[in-house]
């Protein structure tokens, strides 16, 4: 072996079937406040939790939750993690789950008590922490990620789309952690291998490295040996325990930092397959999967020594009359042949189809179909194509827009050039919407259990609230954190709003008193609404609506109101316009009617509120012509009591006007 190398581990491991029972003795040495982390409630189903709780309480420990930690462990719940550690002042962080509970402990651990952003210190700059830690313990319940047993925490920002690992000093690894391979048998067969094919990895970016008789490497042929005999049991058999407890043993020393000592190792497949998770939100063991054959290949040739014994002690290829290139291809599609499946229709052996070619060539020129869907004689007519081409404004997924964009693009290019389509450019206008995450900021999906079904909220609230809601939730192109508790107050503006009905004054004008607020909110809904700024749009309605009940409001206020919120509450506002006999009056439905206009002159202020200070002291408001100056607005000033108390003896050496928004006296006694 070369090179230098410390090495220490200080973690301690429980395994086994009875590893639980270890707990309690664990908690002994650590004070009564507990953060219980979890991630999405299987461990309830299972029974652990129950177990675990009852255990801590047996313990007389303080229990504080922190459930919802989802696979790719976010910035969000990261600092949701670091306000209950700290308004709670935890003695240990008890991680009860796979790797991603436990990753996300670790970043609890550093960044709780951390003064400044702990993403921008920890994972852009990869700064070590010099803070107050706190000591994390993990109960195992799935395998693959090793970080029972190293100072690994990875966690993923949407907003920057960046999904980065710190591998943190021994001090942040866990103190304790428990093993129980039972805990395993219940995770759907897909965790399961992808957890496999994560500790296969795991294993292989740090093999492929160096070219010294290195008995790291020795250690790492026996693992991925006894891997491959394990998983195809397991597979077959998920509660077959001794391939379990293999599995989960492999795992921990595959990355607790022992087999990398004396290797320069190479972790490139886990930035690739980071980076493909932080757009997709992709399971990581899968982002794996879909990298690592490729990149192994295209660097294969500058390793070969390496590829050629992952080969021969691995795979067991035979290196007969064969070139040291051939031998590793061969031991490289052995590893893919690992991965093949039977055929889910009749059983027989199958592989897996990685060409998703067909699929985006299909998606990059469905649209065009649409202008001529029954045409059985071409892709679409040449009167067809001409008259819809191009599309107008096409909108999609943002997970999609980039592919989609490249693809689509090309594919009509394609196209304009053997002269099927009439146009250089698919659509005059393209759109990307955001995406409504889970609770606690992950991807919705039915395996995480944080699916929301748009039919639960509308039969509490009403299709309106809904409609409403995912409009006011935040901006259009961004992804956007769904909250139950939210919903409510989009339910009480509505509310709010169908109330105004019993406050109207019977007249059909608008008042003078909101005449200029009306004009106002129609140029700016109206705006907002052709710059899909629905949010903003809507805001302004509930400032109208503020201002409704300050001011009070006619009829003719009304009707404005509810033709600004047709778009956003439809089927209630057709209700107030029955109700307030506009439907009778005008024999129209009110999203038939004209939407309204704005006069430009009436959304100009002609008087503005103005503060008053003196020496920076405010001493009042006063009401002035808009654009008035220095005298108007010191004549004004002067009428206030406040004013003239402060100035009374006074000298006023300086006066600085901000037009339309305040006036400052610097004063100073006189001589």
């Amino acid at each position: 072996m070369l090179g230098n190398f410390s090495y220490c581990n200080p973690t301690k491991l429980h395994f086994g079937p009875e590893a639980l029972d270890a707990l309690a003795g664990e908690l002994a040495h650590y004070g009564k406040r507990v953060q219980l982390i979890y991630g999405g409630g299987s461990i309830k189903k299972n029974g652990i939790y129950d177990q675990v709780v009852s255990i801590l309480k047996a313990a007389g420990k303080e229990i504080f939750e922190d459930p919802g930690v989802m696979p790719n462990p976010t910035t969000e719940k990261l600092y949701e993690g670091c306000k209950i550690a700290r308004e709670n002042n935890v003695d240990l962080l008890l991680a009860v789950g796979g790797g991603s509970c436990c990753d996300y402990a670790k970043g609890v651990s550093v960044s709780a008590w951390c003064d400044e952003d702990p993403w921008e210190k920890y994972y852009v700059r990869m700064e070590e922490p010099a803070n107050r830690l706190i000591p994390v313990g993990c109960v195992l319940t799935m395998v693959g990620t090793g970080s029972e047993m190293n100072g690994g925490s990875v966690i993923t920002n949407h907003a920057t789309k960046q999904k980065i690992g710190h591998v943190f000093g021994e001090e942040v690894f866990p103190k304790f952690s428990i093993l129980n391979p039972k805990y395993t048998y219940t995770l759907p067969k897909y965790q399961m291998v992808a957890g496999i094919y994560d500790i296969m990895n795991h294993i292989t970016e740090q093999y492929f490295s160096g070219e010294d008789d290195c008995t790291s490497d020795y250690l790492m042929e026996g693992l991925m040996r006894s891997l491959l005999h394990s998983s195809r049991i397991a597979v077959k058999d998920p509660e077959n325990y001794e391939a379990r407890s293999n599995l989960m043993w492999i795992a921990t020393w595959a990355l607790n930092t022992l087999v990398a000592q004396g290797k320069d190792t190479d972790w490139m497949v886990h930035m690739i397959g980071q980076s493909v998770g932080a757009y997709t939100d992709a399971t990581h063991g899968m982002t794996l999967s879909a990298v690592s054959l490729p990149y192994y290949r295209y660097v294969m040739p500058y390793g070969l020594h390496q590829f050629k014994k992952f080969a021969v002690n691995v795979w067991g290829v035979r290196p007969e009359g064969k070139t040291d290139e051939a031998i590793a291809q061969e031991g490289l599609a052995a590893m893919e042949d690992w991965v093949n499946v039977p055929c889910p229709c009749c059983g027989a052996p199958a592989k897996r189809e990685t060409d998703t070619m067909p699929q985006w060539a299909g998606s990059s020129w469905y649209f065009l179909r649409y202008m001529d869907p029954h045409n059985d004689k071409a892709l679409a007519s040449k009167e067809a194509l001409e008259y819809w081409s191009p599309v107008d404004w096409y909108n999609g997924g943002m997970e999609h827009t980039t592919l989609h964009l490249l693809y689509s693009r090309f594919w009509h290019k394609f196209l304009y050039d053997i002269g099927v389509v009439p146009t250089k450019e698919p659509y005059a206008k393209r759109t990307s919407h955001g995406m409504i995450l889970g609770e606690g900021g992950e991807k919705m999906s039915k395996s995480r259990g944080n699916v929301v079904n748009p039919n639960d909220i509308v039969a509490q609230y009403g299709a309106d609230t809904m409609r409403l809601h995912i409009m006011f939730i935040g901006d259009f192109e961004k992804a956007v954190t769904w909250s139950n508790e939210a919903v409510k107050g989009s339910k009480r503006f509505l509310d709010r709003c169908w109330n105004l009905m019993d406050l109207a004054q019977d007249s059909d004008e608008i008042s003078e008193k909101n005449e200029a607020l009306i004009h106002k909110t129609i140029k700016k809904v109206t705006a907002d609404i052709d710059d899909l700024k629905m949010n903003t749009a809507i805001a302004a309605l509930m400032a109208m609506v503020n201002e409704f009940y300050t001011n009070g409001l006619t009829r003719g206020d009304l009707e404005q109101l509810m033709l600004l919120l047709s778009p956003f509450a439809p089927h209630m506002v057709e209700e107030m316009w029955e109700l307030t006999g506009y439907a009778g009056k005008t024999g129209k439905m009110a999203m038939q009617m004209p939407w309204p206009a704005y006069d430009e002159g009436k959304t100009v202020d002609t008087h503005v509120d103005m503060a008053i200070q003196v020496n920076g002291k405010l001493k009042g408001a006063v009401t002035v012509p808009a654009g008035s100056g220095q005298e108007t607005v010191m004549a004004a000033a002067m009428e206030l009591d406040k004013v003239r108390k402060a100035t009374e003896g006074m000298t006023v050496v300086k006066t600085i006007l901000v037009k339309d928004k305040l006036m400052n006296l610097i004063v100073k006694p006189a001589k």
